[in-house]
């Protein structure tokens, strides 16, 4: 309200057109400049952003990974150049995940994260996220619901992924 009393006051005097078009150029510039901005962290690495974060959730596996015949199952998953894809289990509250993935030689960006069972909002809690060629640990779920990655390969070629997994959890099949 009280600038419209200032512009109505401005409008009738003679410096009003130049004050306006000064003002309105200083507004498309400084608009310029902060699209500029936005686009230039729209197209930053992740990895130049991301900070790892390991809550208490996530253990640290051994220092040496069990051999294959260890684990409880076995996936392996291909993301495409430019693609992404989710890889979900379901456990529940207090059940562990012990996990153990790596890829063909590229690093991926990754959400390990999980979904409460019965959330319609599309709320999530991210454990891990992080840009790397692999990952392992334990997770205990701190609710029932489903536990998982999603994985964003930014290269120009396919990666695959060797995702081992034993523990408390049932398969989910899409």
């Amino acid at each position: 309200a009280g600038m419209l009393l200032v512009i109505s006051f401005l409008r009738n005097r003679d410096s009003f057109r130049p004050f306006s078009l000064a003002t309105n150029y200083g507004l498309i510039v400084l608009g310029g400049f902060l699209f500029l901005m936005q686009m230039n962290d729209y197209f930053q690495n992740p990895q130049d952003e991301i900070a790892t974060t390991k809550p208490s959730i996530i253990r640290e596996v051994r220092a040496v990974a069990p051999s294959t015949t260890d684990w409880q199952d076995s996936f392996r998953i291909t993301i495409p150049a430019g693609g992404d894809k989710e890889f979900k289990l379901r456990l529940e509250q207090g059940q562990s995940l012990e996990y153990s993935w790596s890829t063909d030689g590229s690093g991926l960006f990754f959400d390990m994260h999980g979904e409460p069972e019965g959330d319609t909002t599309g709320a999530f809690t991210s454990y891990q996220v992080s840009v790397a060629p692999k990952a392992d640990g334990t997770i205990d779920a701190p609710f029932t619901g489903t536990h998982g990655w999603y994985w964003k390969n930014e290269s120009k070629t396919p990666v695959t992924i060797t995702l081992n997994v034993r523990g408390d959890y049932q398969p989910i099949t899409k």
